[in-house]
């Protein structure tokens, strides 16, 4: 099992970086849609389309990292007051509903994005093929839940900041 994590982490940390590139992508054309706008009076006509791709692709190829190595927002008030055994049930709880909603969105926003693939959707102004960007959400989604799965197999502990591979 520790070869699974290590391969998953070693992916996922792959995605990572990407929903990195993706960020600072985004962030450069937001300056040059301003330096576009107040230069030459109009940004590039894909730049807002563009951004909002680069930001579903940042949220997306973050998130199988963040739910393997269980670095997600949390909010652990009432489950640290909680008696041991009863936060490992809580927590056991939690990742249940994680994996339930990742399959559910996975299997509905697949069937979204096949749909735009059969349409070929593009975006409206820039003309961008939507379908690349529609399956990050699936794909994304079902490696999560892999790698919320690989995370109980491997008895990830309830909180993982210094879990294996940190």
């Amino acid at each position: 099992m520790d070869g699974v994590w290590r391969g998953l982490d070693r992916l996922f940390t792959g995605l990572l970086w990407l929903a990195v590139v993706a960020g600072m992508l985004m962030t450069t054309f937001v300056v040059l849609a301003s330096v576009m706008r107040y230069f030459v009076g109009s940004p590039f006509r894909f730049t807002e389309e563009l951004v909002g791709l680069l930001f579903v692709g940042l949220a997306f190829l973050g998130l199988p990292w963040t739910t393997m190595r269980n670095r997600h927002l949390r909010i652990t008030l009432i489950p640290d007051m909680l008696p041991p055994a009863v936060r490992r049930l809580t927590d056991l709880l939690g990742m249940a509903l994680v994996l339930v909603f990742l399959v559910v969105f996975a299997w509905q926003s697949w069937e979204f994005a096949s749909f735009s693939l059969m349409l070929n959707a593009r975006s409206d102004m820039g003309g961008i093929p939507l379908f690349p960007w529609m399956v990050l959400l699936p794909s994304m989604c079902a490696a999560a839940a892999v790698g919320v799965v690989v995370r109980r197999l491997h008895g990830g502990a309830e909180d993982d900041d210094a879990g294996p591979g940190v």
